[in-house]
C-alpha cells in the first residue's frame, strides 16, 4: 500500500492549484517524500487503532522534522478511529494527527477536488511545525478560498498549540 500512497502525494497532492494560490493542496509532502521525512507505518490489524499510533510515536523520538504516515489496510470504523486520533491527540499533545479517509472524502477545503487516499490514513505532524507552516500559508494567501467552516475546523490546531 505504500506506493499507492506515494503516488497519491505525488499525483494528488502536489500539483499547483490556482484555489490554493498556485501552491499545492499540500505543499509540504512531495518534498517530505523526496527528502525521505515521512515515515510511512502501517497499522497491526492485530491492534486496536490507538496501540498501532501509540507505537509510532515511541518509534519516533526526536521526530520533529519527520511526518508519520500510518496506515490501515484493514478495516476500520469512523467511529473507532476518531476516538483513537482524539485520545493520542490528548496523550501526546506535543502532535497534531490529521485523518484522511477515503469513505468520508470530499476532496479538499476552497473547492478543490482531489481524487481520495488509496486507503484509511492518520498523519501525524510535529505540533509547533504545523502551526509555523499554517502561518507561512496564511501569508501567501493560501486560504484565501477556504469558507469560514472550514477555516473554523482548523482552529483546534492553533489553540492545542498554544495550550501546549
Amino acid at each position: 500500500m505504500e506506493p499507492q500512497i506515494r503516488n497519491w502525494i505525488l499525483n494528488e497532492l502536489s500539483h499547483t492549484r490556482p484555489e490554493y494560490a498556485d501552491l499545492p493542496a499540500c505543499p509540504y509532502a512531495k518534498p517530505g517524500l523526496l527528502n525521505n521525512s515521512i515515515y510511512f507505518w502501517r497499522a497491526d490489524p492485530q491492534q486496536p487503532v490507538f496501540d498501532s499510533l501509540r507505537e509510532m510515536a515511541i518509534a519516533l523520538p526526536g521526530w520533529e522534522h519527520t511526518t508519520a504516515c500510518v496506515y490501515f489496510e484493514h478495516s476500520v470504523t469512523a467511529h473507532t478511529l476518531w476516538r483513537a486520533v482524539e485520545q493520542f491527540d490528548a496523550q501526546y499533545p506535543q502532535y497534531l494527527a490529521f485523518v484522511s479517509d477515503p469513505e468520508d472524502w470530499t476532496g479538499e477545503p476552497g473547492g478543490s477536488t482531489i481524487a481520495p487516499p488509496p486507503c484509511l490514513i492518520v498523519n501525524i505532524h510535529w505540533a509547533k511545525a504545523v502551526a509555523d507552516l499554517r502561518c507561512t500559508l496564511w501569508l501567501s494567501g493560501y486560504y484565501r478560498n477556504w469558507s469560514r467552516d472550514e477555516l473554523d475546523s482548523i482552529d483546534y490546531l492553533t489553540n492545542k498549540v498554544d495550550n501546549s
